[in-house]
């Protein structure tokens, strides 16, 4: 039986239901399967300045860590010092950064982790368009200026 030629008005709809019942389940599966794609973390590129007059660039690229609710990142940074006093030019340090990014929109916010020369470094602010500005606690000295930009790769 054809859904256009049914044999009654009863039957007509009973098979329209049932095809638009199939086409909604079909399209249930399609938006799932597209969230879930969508809700796989990816990973992103970290920059910024360190330092009281933002001596201290900041690089690096971190991977997601922890599948979930809460955004989890890690991976290496580079640390390179650009102030006055590197006459024989840049020094460059390797080091690392763990981060997670809290909430989102207006709410947002980041809770970091730097480990460099030896020294472990963290860091709170609000995160507004992938920017944040604040200062680091250090295990040698607090209130270091730090501005971080988290972005896709």
């Amino acid at each position: 039986m054809s859904a256009l030629v049914a044999e009654s008005p009863k039957a007509y709809h009973k098979e329209a239901c049932q095809g638009e019942r199939r086409l909604r389940a079909l399209l249930v599966v399609i938006i799932f399967v597209a969230a879930v794609g969508a809700a796989q973390p990816q990973s992103l590129r970290v920059v910024g300045t360190a330092g009281y007059v933002s001596e201290w660039e900041l690089s690096g690229e971190t991977a997601p860590t922890v599948a979930g609710p809460i955004k989890e990142f890690a991976g290496s940074l580079t640390l390179k010092h650009v102030g006055l006093c590197s006459r024989d030019g840049p020094l460059t340090e390797a080091g690392e950064i763990k981060f997670q990014i809290l909430g989102s929109g207006s709410l947002a916010k980041i809770n970091a982790t730097l480990l460099y020369l030896g020294t472990r470094c963290t860091y709170t602010a609000k995160l507004s368009n992938s920017i944040s500005h604040g200062f680091m606690e250090c295990s040698d000295v607090n209130g270091i200026p730090l501005t971080l930009i988290v972005s896709n790769r």
